[in-house]
């Protein structure tokens, strides 16, 4: 896979690396019961989130299956954490991928996920050659018209 250079602007956004000054921000949301019911691995605790956070630092590059790529979805104007999105390459024979994100409550519904999961299919088409991207949604989840 070639390797990519965040940050990565997009509308309202900015996707880039987490850094150890994201814990309040990530600990906002990711310790939420409601995040922890979608999140791949649980964060209860600061501890927990913070330990969460230093993976999530590593998770930069996609240079062999099993790599994740996990950008901080970053507000422009105001420069807020809002959540996360991660392109995970599952299987390198079938250029298969697959994406999820957290978000923060209280920004949800406003378009942001969208928007990030949009650049993040780019990048998972276009950049890295994904041939197959999977992605799983609840049914809870309500999703606004654009």
């Amino acid at each position: 896979m070639s390797s990519l250079s965040l940050p990565i602007e997009i509308e309202r956004l900015v996707l880039r690396t987490f850094e150890r000054g994201d814990l309040e921000a990530l600990n906002a949301y990711l310790s939420l019961p409601s995040a922890q019911r979608y999140a791949v691995s649980r964060a209860r605790d600061k501890n927990e989130v913070a330990e969460a956070l230093n993976v999530m630092r590593s998770h930069v590059s996609l240079q062999r299956p099993g790599d994740t790529l996990t950008p901080a979805m970053v507000r422009k104007g105001d420069k807020q954490l809002i959540g996360h999105v991660s392109l995970h390459w599952s299987d390198a024979t079938a250029g298969q991928g697959e994406v999820r994100f957290v978000i923060n409550p209280n920004y949800s519904g406003q378009g942001f996920a969208r928007e990030a999961l949009g650049a993040l299919f780019d990048l998972a088409f276009d950049h890295f050659r994904i041939h197959r991207v999977f992605a799983a949604a609840m049914a809870a989840i309500t999703i606004p018209s654009s």
